[in-house]
């Protein structure tokens, strides 16, 4: 993808920001799946979007679970996750499902860029932190919480915190 490999040239000299140590709850969410990583997440969130007016539900606390490595998968193999904290159970599962996320300690980054630009800053947080620290990430998939969703604003930015899943070595 030649956004994406632009966005590496353009995030490669960006020095990351100093990762903080949270103790996250887990979390109920209500998610759509997508399989590939590109614009088309914007179809998965839109039809978030779209249960949140028929349920009556807010729209404000997005997450995006990022279950692969960009590194290691293609682009279009990567899997995806479409998430909206939610109050209270889902009562009709359809295209909208629910889930529990884990809680417990994360690393977490805020990272600000443009559409392209999140892929080069994960590779440089899984590739430069988390080998230079004293810590290993855990199994459970890190996510991001937006609070600017490139794939929904018009100028595609995002402003998110990166929260990545980790325990000592």
């Amino acid at each position: 993808d030649e956004e994406i490999t632009a966005a590496y040239l353009r995030v490669k000299d960006h020095v990351l920001p100093s990762a903080d140590l949270v103790n996250l709850p887990p979390l109920s969410v209500a998610y759509v799946r997508h399989q590939g990583y590109g614009r088309g997440i914007r179809l998965a969130w839109q039809t978030l979007q779209a249960w949140a007016v028929a349920e009556q539900r807010p729209f404000d606390h997005q997450l995006g679970l990022h279950h692969s490595n960009p590194a290691w998968v293609s682009l279009e193999q990567c899997r995806y996750v479409a998430c909206l904290a939610i109050d209270k159970p889902i009562l009709r599962r359809g295209a909208v499902d629910s889930m529990t996320l884990p809680g417990g300690l994360h690393a977490a980054f805020e990272l600000k860029g443009q559409y392209g630009d999140l892929l080069p800053y994960l590779s440089k947080i899984l590739e430069q932190w988390l080998p230079a620290s004293t810590f290993k990430m855990q199994t459970t998939p890190a996510f991001v919480h937006y609070k600017k969703n490139h794939f929904l604003e018009r100028d595609e930015k995002f402003e998110l915190t990166f929260y990545l899943p980790i325990t000592l070595l």
